[in-house]
Parts: structure tokens; sequence; C-alpha cells
């Protein structure tokens, strides 16, 4: 798993834009680097609320997953693991003299009524193969 737009208080400078999963955009107000909740933010939704965060973006040390970001996260999982299905394809062909056979055709009818003279049979053929499902 992938979060884009992760922030990083190391790096972070008054001014900067950040994104909050509970309290919306914000500015970095002021960062004190020897605090326990160095990075200052006033929230664009709250006049006169400064909330503090840690350098990882939590808003509480014990907190499982940050709660700051550079922008809006973007969560990217690995990708869906393809799995083979059985397709069945089933049609008819016309056999004519000297191993020429003709286009398959959906239904019987359909051969028959495409059918050049000359021909020899009309066979249905049948079978099944495995492809990745989409």
């Amino acid at each position: 798993m992938k979060i884009v737009n992760p922030f990083d208080g190391s790096k972070a400078k008054a001014g900067d834009r950040v994104y909050s999963l509970q309290s919306g955009w914000g500015t970095v107000r002021r960062v004190l680097p020897d605090d326990s909740y160095p990075i200052s933010v006033d929230f664009d939704e709250y006049e006169d609320d400064i909330l503090c965060f840690t350098t990882d973006g939590k808003d509480g040390v014990g907190d499982a997953y940050p709660d700051l970001y550079y922008g809006p996260p973007e969560i990217v999982g690995p990708p869906k693991p393809k799995r083979m299905v059985k397709k069945e394809v089933r049609g008819w062909a016309n056999l004519y003299s000297k191993g020429r056979s003709s286009a398959l055709y959906q239904d019987k009818e359909s051969a028959d009524y495409g059918a050049d003279s000359g021909r020899i049979a009309c066979v249905e053929l049948t079978g099944t193969y495995e492809v990745e499902e989409d």
C-alpha cells in the first residue's frame, strides 16, 4: 500500500499548505523542532483555532495513522491479482476438399447459408480455454 501526498514534518516550514482528514485545508503557522508537537496549523474552516501535530502528521503521539498530508491523501493498494477463468468457444465450419475450411459461424444455419459449392461437411467445433480475468 502506498499513500500519495504523505506529510514529512522534518521538511515543513511556515506557510506550507497542508490537509487534515478531520479539519480540511490549513496553513502551517510555525515549526518548533524541539517540541513534542512541533507543527502548528491554522485551518481554513476554524477561525483562531490552531492545532498541533507531530513531525509524522499525527495529532496524538499514540495514533496509529497520520491526519496531516500535503493534499487529500490517495491510498494506492497493490494491483488486484488476476484469476484464470474458463471460456467456451462454439461454432460451425464448412469443410472442403483439399483441407480448405471456411470461417467459424455462430450457428449451423449461418454456415449452411455461407457454404460454397464443393462443401463436403459442416462440422460443429467446441472447446474451452483459460484466460486471465479482465
